[in-house]
């Protein structure tokens, strides 16, 4: 059953709500919480919210999470995996009914920034607050019953909040919304396949296929980077298919960044190999980041490619 989205008044009962739950959540997840802190529109005083809590507690060791699965699945929370947003833990509470949202970050990880600047944004900014609750509350009338549709309604004011605070930080998660598929899109087919000649087609099946994945990297509110990682049938092996930056931001790490999340992500993934078919231009980068000629039995994409592979048991670890 999907919960209909509803944005009501803000509530003072929230934050005793927070602070009851924050101190369980941190005896279930024991010494390896640092901190928890309230994010969302929950911990705005004023601000009108969706009535679900929004708890980001940050670990040592984002491993060590899964050992409090059971404390917390009898706290009532339901584990989520990441959730779109690489390394983190989601859980929800309250089933149908949701009452709380639980991210738990592991310390250092660019996403807690970025919820603490919003959040601190619209508490010192009462005009901002104000278009943010009014903005909520025409989308869940306008999209009651899509979650999707809501979100993607927000993403104009929250990257400009973004812009507003000046943070410029890194992160890397699954294309989701419209603005970001549109933003993949973009990316792809105008700065790889346009170059290499060949059509682009937003519905073929390596789009929407479940064992083929979608990412994105944001530096602040820009989508500067877009990667196709599929997990092969062995099990074992991953494809880097592309990755492709913005031009505007080559030469900044960006790339680096990107190639060292999705490699530590394949590997907590269980995909301890990945194999490609660089293009020219891009093959000197990948054999600086440790990837050897290979032999890839896979139709390849683009033409003039070298077949290269890296073994991801050694790989970086954020």
């Amino acid at each position: 059953m999907i919960q209909k989205i509803e944005v009501v008044q803000h509530s003072p009962e929230w934050e005793n709500s927070f602070a009851l739950e924050a101190d369980r959540v941190q005896e279930a997840l024991g010494k390896n919480c640092i901190a928890v802190h309230h994010i969302g529109s929950t911990a705005v005083p004023d601000l009108l919210a969706k009535p679900v809590i929004d708890i980001m507690p940050i670990v040592k060791e984002l491993a060590m999470v899964d050992r409090s699965y059971a404390k917390l699945r009898h706290m009532g929370y339901e584990a989520k995996g990441e959730a779109g947003v690489l390394f983190r833990r989601y859980f929800s509470k309250g089933g149908d009914r949701r009452t709380h949202h639980l991210h738990v970050f592991e310390h250092g990880h660019p996403e807690i920034q970025r919820h603490l600047c919003f959040r601190d944004w619209l508490r010192d900014h009462p005009t901002d607050k104000q278009t943010y609750g009014d903005l909520k509350q025409r989308l869940a009338k306008e999209h009651p019953n899509n979650t999707l549709a809501y979100t993607a309604g927000k993403d104009s004011f929250v990257a400009n909040i973004a812009k507003k605070t000046e943070w410029q930080g890194k992160r890397v998660v699954l294309a989701y919304t419209s603005t970001e598929w549109r933003a993949y899109h973009e990316l792809v087919e105008k700065y790889l396949f346009m170059p290499n000649k060949i059509e682009y087609n937003q519905n073929h099946h390596c789009i929407i296929s479940k064992k083929n994945f979608h990412f994105i990297q944001y530096k602040g509110w820009q989508i500067i980077t877009a990667a196709h990682i599929e997990f092969l049938h062995n099990e074992i092996d991953v494809a880097l298919r592309w990755l492709v930056s913005h031009p505007q931001h080559a030469n900044q790490g960006n790339s680096k960044t990107m190639l060292n999340m999705l490699e530590t992500w394949c590997k907590q993934q269980g995909r301890l190999h990945m194999k490609m078919h660089a293009t020219a231009i891009a093959t000197p980068f990948f054999r600086h980041m440790g990837h050897r000629d290979e032999h890839f039995d896979d139709t390849p994409l683009f033409p003039n490619h070298t077949d290269l592979g890296k073994d991801l048991c050694c790989s970086h670890r954020l």
